[in-house]
């Protein structure tokens, strides 16, 4: 153990300098009900020290020094204050109060968080020797018993907390002092006193106290320290468990006085997490959050394939401990909350993951990401295609008492992080974590248009782990990601999203090393291919996904057909400014039955229909970007002998721009009909039937102004009717053209006569309906 860091026991300490709690620091609460578990675990374990089975080491008490050579505890106060009761009770019960040796020695530990506190622990070792219990008395009943003892020391939690740790609650757990040594004799606590005087080497309760000073740590460390959250929070006791698991295991190496976990959490990680402090979430709700999160992307590398589903069935140790540390929902105010039970949930995660390795993968990981400020680290991170308003952060800040749930793309984005930063710390430059982010953001947060909703393609929790796993084997080096040496292709025939989305990255990155663009496009000459490719991943209908612009019809990978791509899509954004009707129609002209569509004529769910459609439709797409684009009068030239009467309504009229609300339309084909277009409109539907010869024949028929149409606004300016009847009067009847081509009277339906297929048609059928003729 490095020197800096000196082993020595309480009665040690207290012989050679004063030990203050400054007025700082929280009251003592080790003894708080709600506490018993905890204290009949500590307490046992102190009972195997002191019976000669294992020497207790309670870990580091940090702390700093001042003039008047007292010693001011920063962290430790709560196994201190313990440790200070014990060796009063073993002097309260041998008699030992009364000697002046024992008095100088306890005198020396003192509470400044209250007067009352103060006050309470001078008095105990001053008139101790006064103290006579009466029969069936506990030792805390016969402290607040003496005339010396004001009432009001009994409010005040730190003297409280003191009692009941003294006594216990008689519970029938061993959670006091009196209760441990209940059944011991005067000998026995003879012999516990006597090795409580050894040094250090041979005494059964040591410590590691280390002067902050000697680290050239700050003086706000007290504010860190002590603004980190309520007493004794589930941090604070995961972390007492940590380190006394990793001293069972001996791993001295994770102990090591100036970069052990125990003196790392306390200190630089503590001023790393300062930095994104945050009045709605404590300093160890940050820490315990970062750490689980680094739990849960480690245990999913590790679960066996199966569907991660199944585990929220499961109710084996490690279904369990998969339970707690993940839930997640896409609902930006959910907060998951980790309420620690026990320590028992993460051994069963280190046996899972090997806990020596993961332990020490923490270290490597905060102690580079410590580096980065919090600004660059934000920035490195932040997702490379929005507009700069929502910001991905590694350290979550928001939520009260609790966590927010990252959302499974941040989780993906997560894991990212801490695989980066266990690079060597040379590498971990802010240059290749931006190399690297922008390859994790492109594969994992691509959003398409699903049941006129926008959502992200990875959405279960075995999807996520399946990214994670695929990224993981397709970039073995997270520091090198540009190098194409290292790149393991997805096995083939492979064709999941996530494989095709990994083929892409692979292919821009060996792209990238063709250095400065030479080809034919202008307006592309001297840059380099990364800044071109770069830009072209930032338009919103890519977001990120440009494979488009480079494979051919099968999908296979083709460079040599970018230009010409490249140049189509460029008269389509330079003409109309962005992939709008135009763009819609000429894909349409060249593939018409290209299935059931959606259009959503601006905004986010335009280009989320353009997403959906782009990659995943190589055929189509492919000969779309290969022709040559047409304008609105060469698409209607072109479209004039087209036999399909709705293929050419949606090409050659103004349809898709009629549509203007957000909520877009829908193409479908229906039996009998062809072709239905439901125009969604604020909730409601309106619907576009392409029959050709109702569309004339009643046109005609209102501009020659032989019938009326009761409702006049379902004719657009495009020549189509949004309507799937079309209801009219004729010399003051009122009659039904209906979607499946027959007519009849609204107040005779049962009587139906089949479409006209001229106005003089029309006036005879009106005619033979107003007088009951067929």
């Amino acid at each position: 153990m490095n020197n800096i860091a000196n082993t020595t026991t309480l009665w040690q300490l207290l012989g050679k300098c004063k030990m203050v709690i400054p007025i700082l620091q929280r009251d003592y609460a080790q003894g708080r009900v709600g506490y018993e578990s905890l204290r009949e675990k500590f307490l046992l374990a102190i009972s195997e020290a002191l019976n000669g089975e294992k020497q207790l080491k309670l870990d580091f008490v940090y702390g700093s020094s001042d003039q008047e050579c007292r010693f001011n505890p920063l962290d430790g106060q709560q196994r201190l204050t313990t440790l200070w009761l014990l060796h009063w009770y073993l002097a309260f019960r041998l008699d030992k109060l009364s000697e002046q040796s024992t008095i100088e020695h306890l005198s020396n530990f003192s509470y400044e968080t209250r007067v009352s506190s103060t006050s309470f622990c001078q008095r105990i070792v001053k008139r101790g020797s006064e103290i006579v219990k009466g029969e069936n008395e506990n030792i805390a009943e016969a402290i607040i018993r003496q005339t010396w003892i004001p009432s009001v020391w009994r409010q005040d939690p730190t003297v409280q907390s003191m009692l009941r740790m003294l006594s216990g609650e008689h519970n029938g757990k061993i959670d006091g002092i009196e209760e441990l040594f209940a059944d011991k004799d005067n000998q026995t606590l003879l012999k516990y006193w006597d090795a409580l005087m050894l040094p250090a080497a041979k005494c059964p309760l040591v410590f590691y106290q280390l002067d902050l000073e000697n680290l050239g740590q700050s003086d706000d460390l007290y504010v860190k320290m002590n603004g980190r959250g309520k007493p004794l929070s589930d941090f604070e006791n995961f972390k007492a468990d940590l380190i006394k698991y990793i001293a069972d295991q001996e791993w001295t190496s994770l102990l090591h006085a100036q970069n052990g976990l125990p003196i790392l959490l306390d200190t630089k990680w503590l001023d790393f997490f300062w930095k994104y402090r945050n009045s709605n979430i404590s300093l160890d709700d940050m820490m315990f959050g970062f750490i689980n999160r680094f739990l849960l992307v480690r245990l999913m590398m590790a679960q066996i394939p199966q569907k991660i589903e199944d585990r929220d069935m499961g109710n084996s140790p490690i279904d369990n401990a998969f339970k707690y540390l993940y839930s997640f929902t896409e609902k930006k105010d959910a907060r998951a909350s980790y309420n620690m039970t026990g320590f028992g949930i993460y051994q069963t995660i280190f046996e899972e993951l090997g806990a020596y390795s993961v332990l020490y993968d923490l270290r490597t990981l905060l102690e580079n990401l410590r580096v980065f400020d919090r600004d660059k680290l934000t920035s490195c991170v932040s997702y490379p295609y929005e507009d700069g308003k929502e910001k991905f952060e590694v350290i979550y800040t928001s939520g009260k008492n609790d966590y927010y749930i990252l959302t499974i793309p941040e989780t993906i984005a997560f894991w990212a992080v801490c695989q980066f930063f266990l690079s060597p710390s040379v590498y971990c430059t802010e240059h290749r974590l931006r190399q690297w982010m922008r390859v994790v953001w492109n594969v994992c947060n691509y959003q398409v248009l699903e049941n006129s909703k926008i959502l992200n393609e990875i959405r279960s929790k075995t999807q996520l782990r399946s990214t994670i796993i695929s990224l993981h084997k397709a970039f073995p080096y997270k520091w090198d990601v540009h190098n194409v040496k290292w790149f393991v292709s997805p096995e083939e025939g492979d064709t999941d999203k996530t494989s095709l989305h990994i083929v892409e990255e692979q292919a821009k990155i060996r792209q990238f090393q063709n250095g400065v663009y030479y080809d034919k496009q202008k307006v592309l000459q001297g840059q380099t291919w990364e800044t071109i490719i770069c830009f072209l991943e930032k338009l919103p209908f890519f977001r990120g996904t440009i494979r488009a612009l480079f494979t051919d019809g099968s999908g296979k990978i083709n460079w040599s057909l970018f230009d010409t791509k490249y140049e189509h899509l460029y008269w389509y954004l330079n003409s109309y400014g962005d992939l709008n009707s135009i763009a819609h129609r000429n894909l349409l002209l060249y593939h018409y039955d290209f299935a059931s569509w959606f259009w959503y004529p601006r905004g986010d769910r335009r280009n989320a229909t353009w997403r959906s459609k782009l990659p995943y439709y190589p055929s189509p797409v492919h000969e779309w970007l290969m022709a040559e684009p047409l304008n609105h009068d060469e698409l209607s030239t072109c479209i004039a002998q087209e036999p399909s009467y709705a293929k050419r309504c949606l090409i050659q009229t103004a349809l898709m721009q009629e549509v203007t609300d957000e909520n877009g339309m829908y193409a479908s084909h229906s039996y009998g009909i062809g072709c239905d277009v439901y125009w969604h409109h604020q909730n409601s539907s309106s619907c576009i039937i392409f029959n050709e010869c109702r569309d004339i024949v009643v046109r005609k028929a209102v501009e020659d102004g032989l019938i009326s149409l009761c409702d006049p606004s379902i004719l657009k300016s495009c020549g189509l009717f949004f309507a799937r009847d079309i209801v009219f009067t004729y010399q003051g009847i009122t009659y039904n053209w209906h979607a499946k081509g027959f007519v009849y009277r609204i107040d005779n339906p049962e009587r139906q006569l089949p479409q006209p297929d001229s106005v003089n048609t029309l006036h005879e059928v009106l005619t033979s309906l107003a007088e009951g003729e067929n």
